[in-house]
């Protein structure tokens, strides 16, 4: 890349499938992606710490080399009790899987039995291990980073660094920084965001100083925390959030009912949450990896880590892909209408809107709008032409006069527009009518200049519309 593009990034809670977070990072490094902050939640924070101490993407991990940082045994902090959390893990599926009520019943007298050294410190401790194997080996990756300190504090950290964790008995969320807890080991706070509720003990951590907090993993109320970096300084304002999300496989469904319900409902909460999180964000962009490992999947082989390491490069093709590639696109799409209108110096702006909810649509991406006021603008989709466009069925351009009444949120001088669909180039859709398919959003051209509707609508609304679903194809082609 000839120049750097300064960001923030945001790392997802995962467990196991926080290995693929380094591909992500990766992928950053090779697009030219320069984080001038970076945060996470449980795994998440773990590849934000390292980052902001100064690891590259391969010196954690490279699928081609051995020796790297993270290419370790997982399990190792976990001994000596982690074959017998997997036979206590196999125990209760047998207990809780396919048979009836009566025999589950009778089950969980051979449970105890057979666990009960596992289970008492369960009860007892609010969870079966600690996190003393991991402090000393995280320790030492920070006493041979940049860093130099095995205890450094969030105030020695080179560049922004957030970690979210859970204060369970406040009902609380902690979160971690130079401007909130300066003085605060990071390690500390790591051990905290990744204390995965009953898997891990909660960690005691003394913030402020004389108070004793008992925190759990950060991932509870908030796994990707994109909004932790609202206070972003003033020469931050503006500068682009990725977020890199994990995705779980597809689960086994064959427990029982209610424990399935149970668990969908706890996971469908904080999915809601997180994504109404999402919505308070401007410059957000949200990619998502789809691991084939699931979250306690701590014992992965060399194989299986390789493959998480592949898929978590995929996000080079998604939102960092699209947000580099966007401009130059958008651009094109410009120089083709001008070309169609016959007027090679028409001043002529272009803004995506994506959906932000069911109710909003935000300017996502642009062109020759950015030194502009209405620039990152949101919309209505319940009344305006957007709205009209939206629900319009079969798909229809739009065109907007705005030479008796300009919107108080459109630059002054602006005349004229139209608004284009962004058809779905899923390839699921590709079969059907281009007029039929569905939308991912809404693209408005405007300008300065005197056109008519007619003139608009002759000369530009084919064009516009083919224009439109090659950037989309582009914009928005699947991982």
């Amino acid at each position: 890349m000839c120049q750097w593009i300064r960001a923030f990034g945001i790392f997802e809670g995962g467990g196991a499938k926080g290995l693929a977070h380094i591909a992500a990072l990766k992928q950053a490094e090779v697009l030219g992606i320069e984080f001038v902050g970076v945060a996470g939640a449980s795994a998440g924070s773990i590849v934000a710490a390292l980052a902001a101490a100064g690891y590259t993407a391969d010196e954690l991990f490279h699928p081609n080399r051995l020796g790297t940082l993270l290419d370790i045994n997982f399990t190792d902090f976990f001994q000596p009790d982690w074959p017998r959390l997997k036979k206590l893990t196999r125990h209760l599926r047998e207990s809780f899987g396919d048979q009836n009520a009566f025999r589950t019943w009778l089950s969980l007298h051979n449970l105890y039995l057979d666990h009960w050294e596992l289970l008492n410190r369960l009860y007892d401790e609010c969870g079966l291990f600690d996190t003393e194997n991991f402090r000393d080996w995280f320790g030492g990756l920070l006493e041979r980073s940049r860093l130099r300190n095995r205890d450094a504090t969030f105030a020695d950290a080179p560049i922004r660094l957030k970690i979210i964790a859970t204060d369970h008995e406040r009902r609380e969320i902690v979160v971690f920084g130079r401007e909130e807890t300066p003085g605060v080991s990071i390690v500390d706070a790591v051990c905290a965001s990744i204390s995965i509720p009953f898997f891990f003990k909660p960690f005691v951590i003394e913030h402020p100083p004389g108070i004793h907090r008992k925190l759990v993993d950060g991932g509870v109320v908030s796994n990707c925390p994109a909004w932790v970096f609202d206070d972003r300084a003033r020469d931050d304002v503006g500068l682009p959030t990725f977020g890199f999300r994990l995705l779980d496989p597809p689960s086994n469904r064959s427990v029982v009912p209610l424990l399935q319900l149970a668990g969908d409902l706890l996971l469908t909460g904080l999915t809601a949450s997180q994504e109404l999180q999402f919505r308070r964000v401007d410059n957000l962009y949200i990619d998502s990896v789809k691991c084939t490992s699931g979250t306690f999947d701590f014992d992965l082989d060399s194989g299986a880590k390789r493959r998480l390491y592949k898929e978590g490069l995929k996000v080079g093709y998604g939102a960092l892909f699209r947000y580099l590639k966007a401009p130059a696109q958008l651009a094109e799409a410009c120089r083709q209408l001008r070309e169609e209108l016959g007027n090679p110096n028409l001043h002529l702006r272009l803004a995506l809107y994506l959906p932000v909810g069911r109710e909003r649509m935000r300017a996502a991406y642009s062109h020759n709008m950015e030194e502009d006021p209405d620039y990152r603008l949101e919309v209505s989709m319940s009344r305006s032409g957007f709205a009209e466009c939206w629900k319009a069925s079969p798909r229809e351009c739009f065109y907007l006069d705005y030479t008796a009444a300009l919107p108080p949120f459109k630059r002054p001088g602006i005349r004229s527009g139209l608004l284009v669909p962004i058809l779905d180039p899923d390839s699921r859709y590709k079969r059907l009518d281009v007029r039929a398919r569905p939308l991912v959003g809404i693209a408005e051209f405007d300008s300065d200049a005197e056109l008519t509707e007619t003139f608009f609508r002759e000369r530009i609304d084919k064009e516009a519309l083919k224009a439109i679903e090659t950037v989309a194809d582009v914009l928005f082609e699947e991982n």
